[in-house]
């Protein structure tokens, strides 16, 4: 039957026409009935197949709560830890103590314009770090710049160690004191 181009008064007359009568028997199929559960939580009534969809919805919702909540605690073990190791290289650092060789030639403030025209000397640069670069626990690069130009310094084993190069940042004002090399793999 097409019931889409039946009127309402059509499709009523039509049901009560298939139904049986009262008290005869069919050999139809008896009608289905629709079971229906009250939800503990809300207190609504609502048939079985849309209660067991609504708690398959809770136990998703609570499944991923849960997963965040480990992701976040895994992350926070990992942030503890990280903080941790980063106290123990301060730690570490602030037992390092750097003295300046008196034996050492004294030396000569220049601007990192002038660096070509000081090349094996000692010098002092005053200047900003720009960039830090560590590669391991010995070894650091960092840019210092000045009004007048960027010049790359390399620290080694103590040096790269010690508290004031561990607590290097970017905008640190700094004084270098060292010998000036030329390398052509610095930028």
């Amino acid at each position: 039957l097409l019931l889409s181009s039946m009127s309402d008064q059509d499709v009523a007359k039509l049901s009560l026409q298939d139904a049986p009568a009262e008290g005869a028997s069919s050999s139809a199929a008896p009608p289905k009935v629709v079971k229906e559960v009250v939800d503990p939580v809300t207190g609504q009534t609502m048939s079985q197949a849309a209660y067991k969809k609504l708690v398959k919805q809770r136990e998703g919702e609570a499944k991923k709560r849960a997963k965040e909540e480990e992701r976040r605690a895994a992350m926070a073990e990992e942030d503890a830890r990280k903080q941790a190791e980063i106290a123990a290289r301060r730690a570490e650092a602030a037992a390092i103590v750097i003295e300046e060789d008196a034996s050492l030639p004294a030396v000569i403030r220049i601007k990192v314009r002038d660096v070509a025209k000081f090349e094996g000397q000692r010098v002092k640069i005053l200047g900003w770090v720009q960039h830090k670069r560590q590669q391991g626990r010995a070894l650091m690069f960092f840019d210092v710049r000045d009004g007048t130009g960027m010049l790359q310094c390399t620290l080694q084993d103590k040096l790269a160690q010690c508290l004031p190069a561990v607590g290097l940042v970017q905008e640190s004002s700094v004084a270098i004191h060292g010998k000036i090399q030329r390398d052509e793999r610095a930028p």
